[in-house]
């Protein structure tokens, strides 16, 4: 057979793993993301596996191709820190908290 006969399979669905290399984001990142429900492609739950389809990967990654735009909008990975530990309570008392 030659090289032309053959078909190249695309998957549909496929692992959040899968999707991370695609998009060139961390694992770990994707899984957080989700589980806030601040990532921009929803997850498919099949047999209690996470997978991604294929098609709504392909659209976020032609979207930011034309638009010259990182992955993530900026309210998705807000560069504002929390301080270490618990809060104060004078912090709490300036954001209206009660003591």
């Amino acid at each position: 057979m030659s090289d032309e006969n053959q078909s190249t399979v695309v998957p549909l669905l496929v692992s959040v793993r899968d999707a991370s290399i695609l998009l060139g984001i961390s694992e770990k990142t994707i899984r957080n993301h989700c589980s806030a429900q601040k990532f921009p492609i929803r997850l498919v739950k099949i047999g209690g596996r996470s997978l991604f389809r294929m098609a709504d990967i392909n659209a976020l990654v032609n979207g930011v191709r034309h638009s010259a735009v990182t992955v993530f909008p900026d309210e998705i990975c807000s560069s504002a820190k929390r301080g270490r530990g618990r809060p104060r309570k004078t912090s709490a008392c300036l954001k209206g908290g009660a003591i």
